[in-house]
């Protein structure tokens, strides 16, 4: 598969001619979107990792950040990882923010297992997943990312996104209000 990379501009990503043997300036993953994607909610996949804390941990799928996090709370207790190289980042906020180091993590799907080197991050990184898959991990697995499919392909894989709630379910939600004696 040639090495295709996300091109920073544009809504829809297409792959570049490139020579096999060159490889510098070369794209090296590709992004599929539709316009439904543009008006979704944020895309997540869930993997089994080595030295995760539970079974699967969640990923958001974030292929704008340069780098793959993940929570040091989400990682097994006491598990070691090295404390060198911690980098500032930073995100959608302002909030800049020191990593602690970075651990390389197994990660399993149903068929296969890949490794992937991650900056590990404190608990002040205030997001509702357990890392973030960034640019880094799409270019190391030379992934296709398809919004419109809802999958990432690497190669021979293929990982489904998380299912998203359907808002128009209709499903009903009981709420019991009780008086507040004190006010009667």
């Amino acid at each position: 598969m040639d090495k295709v990379r996300k091109r920073r501009s544009g809504v829809c990503e297409q792959p570049t001619d490139c020579p096999h043997q060159e490889t510098i300036g070369c794209p090296l993953f590709k992004i599929h979107e539709c316009e439904s994607h543009i008006r979704s909610n944020l895309d997540t996949i869930q993997l089994r990792v080595d030295l995760g804390k539970e079974n699967k941990l969640t990923f958001l799928l974030d292929t704008g950040a340069d780098l793959s996090v993940i929570k040091r709370s989400s990682l097994k207790f006491r598990v070691k990882y090295a404390l060198k190289g911690g980098i500032s980042i930073k995100g959608i906020s302002d909030m800049i923010m020191k990593t602690e180091g970075t651990i390389t993590l197994k990660l399993f799907t149903d068929t296969h297992e890949t490794t992937h080197t991650f900056h590990v991050v404190g608990s002040e990184f205030g997001i509702q997943y357990d890392g973030i898959l960034g640019s880094d991990f799409f270019e190391d697995k030379q992934s296709i990312v398809s919004y419109c499919d809802q999958q990432i392909i690497m190669g021979d894989v293929v990982v489904k996104f998380d299912p998203k709630l359907d808002k128009t379910s209709g499903e009903n939600c009981k709420l019991t209000l009780k008086a507040d004696p004190r006010i009667l």
